[in-house]
């Protein structure tokens, strides 16, 4: 592998960091400025994949796997599959266990970035994010093998996401609790485990990885 390995660690970080981040990367990459709906679209989703950013490592935004032919870092953690209906757990040195890894935040926002922008696969996904549109970036991401999940409790995540991130990022300093009779963090679970339930033939996260290896 040419890739350089280095030790896995959480990299936990606040909505209103991710959103920072984002923005610069996102300004570097279209060279424009992002409307906040744009942000949020891509926070929201980012929150989903990573538990609110709780279980996300060495900053990597997309939990993308680091192939044979990756050059920069990687790091190594264990993980499951679903490969053939079955949930599968791999332990380093597993290949499974190969993970894209950065040493700041920004590295990894801007690889994030780069790779939903810049991917032929993901041109209406990325369409339907500029337009703000939370609902049309998710259903394109599903027709183009992002996640194999059910799409309506990974749409119900995401637009809920959307709309907390959205008035996070009108009012910074406005409590951004979620409403009462919302439970992102169910909802997060409710998606992995639609993931789980999907087409047994698919390995959902290495069918998603598979596109997303590289740019």
């Amino acid at each position: 592998m040419k890739a350089t390995l280095i030790p896995d660690r959480i990299t936990p970080c606040t909505p209103l960091e991710v959103a920072r981040v984002f923005r610069s990367a996102l300004e570097a990459v279209t060279g424009k400025m992002p409307t906040n709906a744009h942000i949020a679209v891509l926070v929201a989703q980012s929150a989903l994949e990573t538990g609110r950013w709780k279980s996300i490592h060495c900053w990597n935004f997309g939990n993308v796997k680091a192939s044979q032919t990756y050059e920069w870092l990687y790091t190594q953690y264990r993980c499951n599959e679903v490969i053939n209906g079955k949930v599968q757990w791999f332990d380093p040195p597993h290949p499974q266990c190969n993970f894209r890894a950065f040493t700041d935040i920004e590295a990894g926002a801007l690889d994030h970035i780069r790779l939903l922008s810049q991917s032929k696969r993901y041109v209406g996904a990325w369409h339907a994010a500029e337009q703000g549109n939370p609902a049309a970036f998710v259903h394109a991401l599903k027709q183009a093998g992002y996640f194999t999940a059910d799409e309506a409790p990974y749409l119900h995540a995401v637009t809920s996401l959307f709309r907390e991130y959205l008035r996070l990022l009108a009012d910074p300093e406005r409590d951004t609790e979620p409403p009462r009779d919302l439970d992102e963090e169910a909802l997060h679970f409710e998606a992995l485990a639609a993931m789980a339930k999907s087409d047994p033939v698919d390995d959902v996260r290495e069918e998603r990885n598979e596109q997303l290896k590289e740019p």
